[in-house]
């Protein structure tokens, strides 16, 4: 889905309400990402907001396993008009406002590309099919053992001989 940041600035109320159902190609799940997003223009900045949901299939990193995991992902993504610095910086402070995607001079965003940006970056770091989830039998055996590391070795003589 592709707006045009200059049909929303014609608007009276300079922002539009926009419902997002499709299905990203690129997620590889068959299954469409749902939700609501506000675009709005506010003199050079173009603020987009809302919140997406869909169901992902993920691998356990236990068991590799798959899994279907329920996504929800809040956008909150401020777009620039034109360049954040009109003549080059060497130095400068990072404020929150410096943390904006430039648009240049392109008068379109890519609502779709913006979505699938977000939905991967809510994929969760460890990812488990349930909290009990044992692994596999490679895990499940290595649990059991009492492995030790054979360079700790020289330790269990250090501290014998250092008792006396």
């Amino acid at each position: 889905m592709i707006i045009n940041i200059d049909e929303i600035d014609d608007l009276l109320e300079k922002q539009k309400l926009l419902v997002f159902d499709e299905v990203i190609d690129e997620l590889n799940n068959g299954n469409a990402v749902k939700g609501s997003l506000v675009v709005s223009v506010l003199g050079q900045r173009v603020i987009v907001e809302g919140s997406v949901e869909t169901n992902i299939n993920l691998q356990c990193d236990r068991c590799l396993g798959t899994y279907q995991y329920h996504l929800n992902a809040d956008i909150n993504e401020i777009f620039l008009k034109g360049s954040l610095f009109t003549e080059f910086k060497k130095d400068f402070e990072l404020t929150a406002s410096t943390f904006v995607e430039e648009l240049h001079e392109s008068t379109e965003i890519n609502l779709t590309d913006l979505v699938y940006q977000e939905v991967i970056l809510n994929i969760p770091v460890s990812k488990l099919c349930n909290e009990e989830c044992e692994g596999d039998e490679y895990l499940k055996n290595m649990r059991n053992e009492k492995q030790i590391d054979p360079r700790l070795d020289v330790f269990k003589t250090y501290f014998d001989n250092n008792d006396k």
